[in-house]
C-alpha cells in the first residue's frame, strides 16, 4: 500500500448499545478528549478525516444538496398530471407535512450518534446486538444506491439545463438524445473533479451554492411576479392556480391521483440524511439544526418559487406539449416575454443547480466510503481508503463517477431503462430510513444514549409511528403506473428495480455475512469533539506540514508512555519499546497516570485458556490475561499479544468460564491495575534481551566462607553438596577431565547407544551389542 494511502481493516464488532445511565466508552474517549492516542469517532473507526466544516458551513451544504426549488421545477411537468396547477402545490404542502416527521426522527438519530454512516449506522444500532448486523446491511445499501442514482438524476437536470440554454439561443436546433448524453458526461466529472480535488474547499463552495439558491430564487420570484405585467401578458386566475383540479392520469379515484402526485414533492423534500454523512467532518453536533435549516429553507423556497411561476403561466398546454428536455425553459420564456430572459433564468437555476449535483457526488462517496469501511462492499479494502494527499474517499467518490457514467450510457440507448432506474430513488432512500426508525420504536426508544435534540416519550412515539406509517404506505403507491392505460414506455419500473436491487443486496448478504461484522457505537461528547477539532495531531500533517505516519495501536509495554505522542515522523523511526530509565518527572507523570487509571472500571485478571477439545480428560493450553472494558474484555497471552475480544455483560469473577475467539477461557484469580501496568505476568512469556559489554552487570564475588574454631567439624550446605555432586558426574562422564575444572552440563551426557547409534555390519565376523570402546561403557574394575 502506497505512503499517501490508509488503509482500514473491516475487523470491528457490533457493539452492544448502552442505556441512557451508562457513560460514554471509556476506551476511546472521556470528557477530556482521545485515550492512548487515538481519535475515535461516532462509528468507532479511527477519525481519519478533517473536520473543516462548521454550523454555517454544514447548513449550506444541506441546503444546496436538498435545493427543493430547482428539484421541483426541473421535474414540475410531470407533477401537472396529477391535478393541475392546484394539484402540485397541495400535493407539495402534504409531502413535506410527512417529511417532516422523518426528518424529526432521523435529527433525534444523528443527534445522539454523529457518524457518517448516517442510517447504515442508525439501524444497525437500533436493531440491537441480534438483528443490527442484518438492519444495518440493508439500510447501508439502500441508501448508498437511493444516493448514487439521485446523484445521477440531478447530472441529468444539469445536462437538460445546458441543451435547454443552447436551444433558446437557437431556435432552429432540434435537440437529440445523443446532445444530452455529451452534456451527462461533461456534468458528471465535472462534478466528480471538484468533489474529488477541492476537498478544503467544499465548505465555501457550500456558503457559494446557498447564497446562489436564496438569490436564485429571490431572483426568478420578482422577475416572475413583475414581468407579465411589464409585457402586459398577465397572470393567471386565482380559480387556475388554486382551485382547478385536472386529472391526466386516467385513474377515477382522485383521491389517489392526489396520493400519488406526492411523488413530485418527495423527489424534492425526500433528502433529510444528505448533512449526516458529514459528521465526522464538523467540530460539533449540528446535524440536527442543518437538518431543520434543510427542511425549513426548502419548504419556503419550494412552495414560493411554485406560487410565482405558476402565476406567470399564460398558456398550460403550450408547457405540457413543450418538445424541449427541460419543459421549464417555456415557462420562463412564458414569464420574460423574451428568449435571452429565459436564458437568465435558466442561468440563474445553473449555477445552484452545479453546486447541488457536486452536494449529492459528496454524499454519495461517503456513503460508500462508510460501508465499505466496515467491509460491506466488494473491494473494502481499496474502496474504504482514505487519500491522504487529498484528504477525503477518493476511491469511493471516484467509483460513484464511474457508476453514473454507466448509467448515462445506459440513457443513450434507453431513455425508459434510465428512468427505471433513477425512479427507484425515493423508495430506496425511504426503506432505509424505516430501517433505522421502526427498531427504535420497537426498542422503546433506549437503544441509544440520546443526544440534545430528543423527543420526549409521548411526542416521540407519535412522531416516529407516523413517520413509518407514511414510509410503508407510500413506498407501496408509487410504485404504481404514472398513468392508465400504460405501455412498456410509460411504465413505472420502481417496484421492479426496487426488487430488483433488494434482491441483489440479499445474494451479496447470503455470500458476505460470514465477514461482515459492522460498526459499533461509541458515545463521544461534545468537549471531545471540540477538542478533537483544535488538535493539530489529528490531521495526517504535523504543524511543519511533513507527512506522518498513523498511530499504531499500543503494546501493553508501551501504556505508561506519554499520552501526547500522537505519530511518529516517517523521515526519524522510533524504537517501539518504551525506555523504563525516564527522568524522574517522567516517572512521576506516569506515576499520577496511574494513580488516575485505578479509578477507572477497568479490571484485569490471571485466567487460563484451551481450544475447544472432545477429549474426556481435558488439559488448558496455556497462561493469559482478561481485561474487561466497558461492555468488552480482550484476551492476551502471556506475551502480551492480543488473542481475541468480544462483549460480555455478566459478571466476571474467579472461577467463570467464558468463550473468547473460538477459545475456553477460565478466570484463576484478579490482579490490581497496578500489577498489571507492571507486566511482570508478561516476563515469563519472554527472554531476556542480549546486553553489551558496557551495560552487562559485573560478576558477584564469592563470599567467604564463616571462620570456625579449632577441632569443630562443619557439614556441607546443601549448595556445596549439589556442586560437589556434579564434579563427581563430570569425573565419571569424562575421566580425563581436570576435577579442579566447572562442572559438565546436562547435555555432556551420553544418550544410550541403540537410541542414536547404528552398529555397522561387518558380514561373518560376530561384533559386540554395545560398543565397549565408548566412553563411560568400559569395565569399572
Amino acid at each position: 500500500m502506497s505512503e499517501s494511502e490508509i488503509s482500514y481493516s473491516p475487523k470491528n464488532e457490533v457493539g452492544h448499545v448502552p442505556e441512557k445511565e451508562v457513560a460514554p466508552t471509556s476506551d476511546y474517549t472521556n470528557d477530556d478528549g482521545p485515550i492512548d492516542g487515538v481519535l475515535v469517532n461516532a462509528s468507532g473507526h479511527r477519525q481519519e478525516l478533517e473536520r473543516n466544516f462548521g454550523l454555517i458551513s454544514i447548513c449550506a451544504v444541506a441546503v444546496t444538496t436538498g435545493n427543493t426549488w430547482i428539484a421541483q421545477g426541473g421535474s414540475v411537468v410531470v407533477a401537472l398530471s396529477n391535478g393541475g396547477i392546484a394539484g402540485t402545490i397541495y400535493e407539495f404542502m402534504a409531502v413535506s407535512v410527512c417529511y417532516w416527521l422523518v426528518a424529526a426522527s432521523i435529527a433525534e438519530l444523528a443527534s445522539g450518534m454523529p457518524s457518517a454512516s448516517g442510517v447504515y449506522h442508525w439501524a444497525t444500532v437500533t436493531a440491537g446486538s441480534k438483528y443490527g448486523r442484518v438492519c444495518g446491511f440493508y439500510a447501508g445499501w439502500w441508501n448508498c444506491l437511493a444516493w448514487m442514482l439521485g446523484a445521477a438524476s440531478m447530472s441529468l437536470i444539469l445536462a437538460q439545463q445546458t441543451v435547454a440554454m443552447y436551444e433558446l439561443m437557437h431556435p432552429g436546433f432540434a435537440p437529440s438524445q445523443w446532445n444530452v448524453f455529451v452534456s451527462f458526461l461533461l456534468c458528471t466529472w465535472t462534478c466528480c473533479c471538484i468533489v474529488l480535488f477541492m476537498n478544503r474547499f467544499l465548505p465555501y463552495i457550500g456558503n457559494l451554492g446557498m447564497f446562489f439558491i436564496l438569490a436564485g430564487v429571490f431572483v426568478t420570484i420578482v422577475v416572475c411576479a413583475v414581468m407579465p405585467h411589464v409585457n402586459g401578458t398577465g397572470y393567471a386566475t386565482n380559480k387556475l392556480v388554486w382551485a382547478t383540479w385536472d386529472n391526466g392520469t386516467g385513474y377515477t379515484q382522485q383521491g389517489f391521483v392526489f396520493v400519488a402526485g406526492m411523488l413530485n414533492g418527495a423527489y424534492s423534500v425526500g433528502t433529510p440524511d444528505c448533512s449526516s454523512h458529514l459528521a465526522e467532518e464538523i467540530p460539533n453536533r449540528n446535524i440536527p439544526k442543518a437538518i431543520l435549516a434543510q427542511m425549513g429553507v426548502g419548504f419556503i423556497t419550494g412552495i414560493c418559487y411554485m406560487i410565482a411561476i405558476f402565476y406567470a403561466v399564460n398558456d398550460l398546454d403550450a408547457v405540457r406539449g413543450a418538445s424541449t428536455f427541460f419543459p421549464l425553459a417555456e415557462i420562463y420564456r412564458q414569464a420574460t416575454g423574451t428568449r435571452g430572459g429565459a436564458l437568465g433564468l435558466l442561468v440563474v437555476a445553473f449555477l445552484p443547480t452545479l453546486i447541488t449535483a457536486c452536494g449529492c457526488y459528496i454524499t454519495a462517496g461517503r456513503t460508500l466510503w462508510t460501508i465499505s469501511r466496515d467491509g460491506a462492499t466488494p473491494f473494502a479494502g481499496w474502496l474504504g481508503r482514505i487519500s491522504l494527499k487529498f484528504k477525503n474517499p477518493f476511491n469511493a467518490t471516484l467509483t460513484c463517477g464511474c457508476f453514473i457514467t454507466i448509467l448515462a450510457c445506459i440513457y443513450l440507448g434507453s431513455s425508459t431503462a434510465f428512468s427505471a432506474f433513477v425512479g427507484c430513488f425515493v423508495q430506496l432512500s425511504s426503506l432505509s430510513y424505516f430501517m433505522a426508525i421502526f427498531p427504535h420504536i420497537l426498542t422503546r426508544r433506549s437503544s441509544f444514549v440520546p443526544g440534545y435534540f430528543f423527543m420526549n416519550k409521548k411526542i416521540g412515539y407519535v412522531v416516529n409511528s407516523l413517520a413509518c406509517a407514511y414510509i410503508i404506505v407510500f413506498a407501496i403507491i408509487f410504485c404504481f403506473p404514472y398513468a392508465l392505460p400504460t405501455d412498456a414506455a410509460s411504465m413505472n419500473y420502481a417496484s421492479l428495480m426496487t426488487g430488483g436491487l433488494s434482491i441483489f443486496v440479499t445474494l451479496w448478504w447470503f455470500i458476505h455475512q460470514g465477514s461482515y461484522v459492522g460498526p459499533k457505537h461509541v458515545p463521544l461528547t461534545d468537549k471531545a469533539l471540540a477538542d478533537d477539532a483544535r488538535n493539530p495531531a489529528t490531521s495526517a500533517t504535523d504543524t511543519t506540514g511533513e507527512l506522518t505516519r498513523p498511530t499504531k495501536k499500543p503494546r501493553l509495554e508501551d501504556e505508561q508512555a506519554p499520552k501526547d505522542v500522537q505519530s511518529t515522523p516517517i523521515a526519524s523511526r522510533k524504537p517501539l519499546q518504551v525506555s523504563n530509565r525516564g527522568s524522574d518527572s517522567t516517572t512521576q507523570s506516569s506515576a499520577s497516570e496511574s494513580t488516575k487509571d485505578d479509578t477507572s472500571d477497568e479490571r484485569y485478571f490471571n485466567v487460563l485458556w484451551r481450544k475447544p477439545s472432545a477429549k474426556k480428560h481435558k488439559t488448558w493450553d496455556g497462561d493469559g490475561i482478561l481485561s474487561a472494558r466497558g461492555e468488552f474484555v480482550y484476551l492476551r497471552d502471556i506475551a502480551g499479544k492480543e488473542m481475541g475480544r468480544k462483549m460480555h455483560e455478566a459478571r466476571l469473577e474467579p472461577g467463570t468460564t467464558l468463550s473468547i475467539s473460538g477459545k475456553e477461557v477460565e478466570i484463576d484469580s484478579e490482579m490490581s491495575r497496578k500489577e498489571y501496568l507492571s507486566g511482570r505476568m508478561f516476563m515469563e512469556g519472554t527472554k531476556p534481551a542480549a546486553t553489551s559489554t558496557s551495560d552487562a552487570m559485573p560478576t558477584p564475588k564469592k563470599e567467604a566462607l564463616p571462620a570456625r574454631k579449632k577441632g569443630e567439624v562443619r557439614k556441607p550446605t546443601a549448595a556445596e553438596r549439589t556442586q560437589s555432586l556434579k564434579r563427581s558426574l563430570a569425573l565419571v562422564t569424562n575421566p580425563n577431565a581436570n576435577p579442579g575444572t566447572a562442572p559438565a552440563t546436562f547435555a555432556a551426557y551420553k544418550a544410550p547407544l541403540l537410541a542414536n547409534t547404528v552398529t555397522p555390519k561387518v558380514m561373518g565376523k560376530v561384533v559386540p551389542r554395545h560398543d565397549p570402546k565408548a566412553v563411560g561403557r568400559g569395565c569399572c574394575c
